[in-house]
């Protein structure tokens, strides 16, 4: 019997001994050094933003609404949307939802794979973009 197709590199190296918790404990690493390489370079970004869009990130992750945010920060409720357009866009979101699933892990660090922010070739490591329907 053939090693399972995720196990095979790991399978000709004798690292893997064919059983379901090997090929597990493969998936949890790789899984866990993705997971390390997107906080790394979302962290890059968010220090990338300035002071002001910063603050609104934090906002935007402690899940307050434009109006909590303009009051919180003492600006107009028309800048936190821009500011908060500006931040997604930045980041490579679409909403505020997306962008809570990446700082949780949960979802790519944005939709530029191989690009920074800023639309130019960027660090290794970026998240492939998720398909859209």
């Amino acid at each position: 019997m053939s090693p399972p197709r995720s196990c095979a590199p790991a399978a000709a190296n004798r690292s893997c001994p064919h059983a379901p918790r090997g090929c597990s404990v493969d998936a949890y690493q790789s899984e866990q050094k993705r997971r390390a390489v997107a906080e790394a370079r979302i962290q890059e970004l968010v220090n990338e933003l300035p002071p002001r869009l910063q603050d609104v990130y934090t906002c935007l992750l402690e899940g307050l609404t434009n109006r909590r945010i303009a009051r919180k920060l003492g600006i107009s409720e028309n800048t936190v949307r821009i500011y908060v357009s500006e931040v997604l866009h930045r980041l490579g979101h679409t909403s505020r939802t997306e962008l809570i699933a990446a700082a949780l892990g949960n979802e790519p660090a944005g939709r530029y794979h191989g690009q920074s922010a800023a639309g130019h070739l960027g660090a290794e490591g970026m998240p492939r973009p998720t398909p859209r329907s």
